[in-house]
Order: C-alpha cells, then structure tokens, then sequence
C-alpha cells in the first residue's frame, strides 16, 4: 500500500483482497484508488470513511462484503465493475450523496440494506441478471424517481422500497409471480400507477401499504391480496378485482376513502377482518354467492373488526343467503356502523333473479333524467315478459327463450338505482 498524498489512498499493486476494517473511520481519505487485481473488499474496510469524494473500482472485483462502504457520504457518483456478482448487507447504507449509479450486468444479488436511505438516487436502473433484493434493500431512498425491476428478478424482501415516496413510475415484470416479501413498496406514496403482470399469484402483506398517490390500480390474474396490503391508498378510486382473486386478507384496504366502485369475483372465497373497513366511498355493494367467510372478528379479539365496518356511506348490499340470515356471520358485526343495517337490511341472492344478480352493475345511482326513466320501464316491462315465458316453459328445454342483449342490460341498469327496480315487479 501506498499513499501519494494524505487525502489520496492508492492500494498496493498485487492486492487481491482489501481486509475487514482496514481503513474504517478514516474521514481523511479523499480519493480511493484500488489496482487491478483486487478480487473482494472485506467488511467494515470504509465504513465511516465520510469523505470519500471519488472511488475507482477495479475490472476484477467480484463482491463487496457487508458494511464494506457504509457511512461514506460524500460519494458521488458509484459505477460499479461489470466483474461483480454480488453486493452484501449494508454495504453503501447511508451513503446519502450517491446520485450516480451504475450497476453491471454480472450482479445478481443486492443484500440486505445495502442502498439503505440513500436519498440522492434519482433513476434506478436494476440490471437484466439481477435474481434477488434483500430486505430493505433501498428503504428510504426518498429519491428515486422511476424503478425498472428486471425480468430476471424471483425474489424482493421485506421493505426492499419501503418509504421511497419519489417514485412515480413502477414497471413490474411479466416473469414475476410474488411479491412475496412484507412491506415491499410500504409508504411509496408517489407511485400513481400500478400494473400487476398476469403472471403474478400473490401480494405480501402491507406490499403497497399507504402509497396514498395511486389512481390506477390494476390486479392482473391475483389469487391472494395479503394483510394490509394496500391499506390506507386513499387515491383508488374505481376497484376491479380479477375472477382468479380467491383471498382477500385483513384490512387489505382499510382505509381506501375513494374507492365508489367495486366488483368482487364470484369465485372469492374469503374475505378478512377489517379488509374494507372505513371505505367511506362505498356505497353499493355485490357479494359473491358462494363466499364461504368473511371477517366479523373472533371470541379473543376485543375490538369489532368487520370486514366493511364504518363504511358510512354503504346503504346497498346484496348477500349471500346464509349471511343476510346471519348464519354464516354476524351482520351486526360485519356492517358495523353502515346504513344499511339502518335501512332494509341484507338482500339476499334468492330475492333477484340470476339475469338481473348477473348483470346488476353497483354503480347505478338516480342521475337519469324522466325521460330515460321511462324508456328503462318501457323496457322492463318486456323482461318481465321473458321471465314469464321462462318460467312457463322452465320443463321445455327445446324451447327457445329469448332474452335481452346483455349490452342493451347495462345501458337499463346505468339508468335506474337497482334497489328501484325491486318495485317494479314482484
């Protein structure tokens, strides 16, 4: 080793590894040139080392041990060789000065809060070889602005983004099928929208948990939403969950005051404590027929935590059989604080007929004018006669039956509130 001036540190030639803790707290050290044969920097080998303005890495490095570079806050600008495979736990944590960075196309691995509140990152730019992010990986890197997540990528763990409220653009790959990890893009309040890829199954807990800035939300082919998982994302407005969506977690969206419109697939099976709770934007409301449970609370838990308690603006429900009977749960409990427990109560599936259920859009509301009112009752009056014929020939299944478009059915149903329709006909 060899130093040129007391602010330049110019590694020895034939260097292959830079010990643990060799340099740790020497805020003296300027510029760091290391030679070419270095092949690994050990743990703690800079940490502290804050003035730190230019660092030059070699072709041969191959991994960057934990700690190696933390507290080094006066980096720039970090280009890292296209020789290195993997970068350790909190490697550059805190390195808040770090604007410019460049990762290689070997890297595979990011380690646990490697990037840790690194504020000054704008664009990151994650490279095609990239298969994992450890956990808090990038938390708090407040400015990072558009995220690129690589089609490589099988794992993110927990708080991998968590608090990066920069960033606006989010570009998911198609390849991913998890995101598995807890917390993952909690409090990214800038993102506005998110487009999950086809492929992807599950959402981890809390994984868009306050990012209050989302407008467009689109949930691609989901099985499972986790706990929490976008509580508090206050900017959805319109929500459509997809036909595969089987679980919904608690309090999944507690707290989504915007959302007005929801759609529940009618292959859902489960629906948490608390998953829709305080969605003061709701107002109607279509539950799957076959839903087996849905979140009223239990023995142990003191609080109510029903699945749509304090829903205050929620007058409109129709329900299972066995939950507008309170078989399945308590409606009590589960509607806590709705109106409509102060209104007409559940409306059970057995009440509508199955083309009217089918095609009963929860969006309806009263803005039709008299005119359009009365060409929805000139129509009606013909659907009434078709369930007549149905039901007349119910026995003749050679029989043909006719029956209104089901296009013609949405423009009616756009026209006329749903809950008016019920006396128009027995």
């Amino acid at each position: 080793m060899a130093e040129a001036a007391p602010w330049r540190l110019v590694v020895a030639d034939g260097t292959t590894k830079i010990a643990a803790k060799a340099y740790e707290g020497r805020t003296d050290i300027k510029e760091v040139v290391l030679p070419a044969s270095v092949v690994s920097i050990g743990t703690f080998a800079f940490w502290g080392c804050s003035g730190i303005v230019k660092l030059r890495l070699p072709g041969t490095l191959r991994s960057i041990d934990d700690n190696a570079f933390r507290g080094c806050t006066g980096i720039v600008a970090l280009h890292l060789p296209d020789t290195l495979r993997s970068i350790g736990s909190r490697a550059f944590m805190g390195c808040k000065g770090i604007v410019d960075l460049h990762f290689p196309d070997t890297l595979q691995s990011i380690g646990n809060s490697a990037f840790f509140q690194c504020s000054g990152i704008v664009h990151l730019h994650l490279p095609d070889t990239l298969q994992s992010v450890g956990h808090s990986a990038f938390s708090r890197c407040t400015g990072i602005v558009d995220l690129h997540l690589p089609d490589t990528l099988r794992s993110m763990g927990d708080s991998a983004f968590r608090g990066c409220s920069g960033i606006v653009g989010l570009h998911l790959p198609d390849t991913l099928h998890a995101i598995g990890g807890e917390d993952v893009f909690y409090g990214c309040a800038g993102i506005v929208e998110v487009h999950l890829p086809d492929t992807l199954q599950s959402v981890g807990d809390g994984a868009f948990c306050g990012c209050t800035g989302i407008v467009d939300l689109r949930l691609g082919r989901l099985r499972s939403v986790g706990h929490y998982a976008f509580k508090g994302c206050t900017g959805i407005g319109h929500l459509f969950l997809p036909d595969t969506l089987q679980f919904l977690g608690n309090a999944a969206f507690f707290g989504c005051t915007g959302i007005a419109n929801l759609r529940l697939p009618g292959r859902l099976q489960s629906i948490g404590d608390n998953t829709f709770a305080d969605c003061t934007g709701l107002a109607a409301l279509v539950l799957p027929q076959d839903l087996a449970s849905i979140g009223q609370g239990s023995a142990h838990v003191g609080a109510v935590v029903g699945a749509f308690k304090g829903c205050a603006s929620l007058a409109r429900v129709l329900a299972p059989d066995t939950l507008a009977r309170g078989e399945a749960a308590d409606p009590t409990k589960v509607f806590m604080g709705c109106p409509v427990l102060a209104g007409g109560g559940l409306t059970p599936h057995s009440a509508v007929s199955p083309l009217r259920r089918t095609l009963w859009h929860q969006t309806m509301h009263a803005w039709c004018t008299a005119g359009q009112r009365r060409c929805v009752l000139a129509v009606l009056v013909v659907e009434l006669r078709v369930d007549a014929l149905a039901e007349a020939q119910a026995q003749d299944t050679a029989a043909p039956l006719r029956s209104l478009p089901c296009e013609l059915w949405l423009v009616i149903l756009q026209c006329i509130p749903r809950h008016s329709l019920g006396r128009l006909w027995p």
